[in-house]
């Protein structure tokens, strides 16, 4: 058998392993007498789809903080003569070893206000997820970074300002590595639980874990 016949079948096969239990687990549901409605009320009903735009809100700026942050730190570490770089390169790896949720307690106590009431709530939870989760901008940037043809900034520094090359030149040329970046920031913004819990904030995955836990309803919560 050829090797590129068995890559082929051995990622078939990965494919089918992670895609079928989640087939499985939404038909399992979608059949059922209010299968159809569980997942129409999406649509219909006012309050999830308050919660779904609250959840994609914090999510989308979220990932917003993180990619200036993340793009801010990576032109530090790899375009400027950083002191210390080498620390740096592995510290700003440390909020992604510390569960979000360790974040959000810190800055609690930090700030010693009400989670609820405070500034901790929408805002604090799009900061707080943004700096839990900003690393993965700096690593897919930094990447780029170091992959970038630097004859092409060169040649265009003999014509225009630097802050104009990072602008038509470097920022363009770095679009999938910011892309890739910011879709990991806000997949995982989107998908977390403990951070908004901890301040307060009513988001989908509250929702869905409260169908799970408090009412018993797995069918409402897929």
């Amino acid at each position: 058998m050829k090797p590129s016949r068995i890559i082929t079948i051995s990622s078939g096969l990965v494919m089918a392993l992670l895609i079928l239990p989640v087939i499985a687990m939404f038909t399992r549901f979608l059949f059922d007498i209010d299968g159809w409605e569980n997942y129409l009320c999406l649509f219909t009903d006012s309050r999830q789809m308050g919660l779904f735009f609250k959840s994609l809100g914090i999510a989308s700026g979220a990932a917003l903080v993180a990619l200036v942050t993340g793009i801010l730190f990576s032109f530090l570490l790899v375009r400027t003569p950083l002191p210390g770089k080498t620390l740096w390169q592995w510290i700003y790896l440390v909020p992604i070893c510390i569960p979000p949720h360790i974040h959000a307690n810190s800055w609690i106590y930090l700030s010693g206000d009400n989670a609820s009431s405070g500034w901790l709530s929408i805002a604090g939870t799009c900061l707080i997820l943004a700096l839990s989760y900003y690393p993965f901008v700096v690593l897919v940037v930094t990447s780029g970074l170091y992959a970038m043809n630097q004859q092409m900034e060169d040649a265009a520094l003999l014509t225009q300002k630097p802050q104009f090359v990072v602008a038509s030149v470097t920022l363009p040329l770095l679009t999938p590595h910011i892309l890739a970046g910011g879709i990991f920031v806000f997949i995982f913004s989107l998908f977390n639980y403990s951070v908004p819990a901890l301040l307060g904030v009513h988001t989908y995955p509250i929702e869905i874990f409260a169908q799970f836990s408090a009412f018993y309803n797995e069918a409402k919560a897929v």
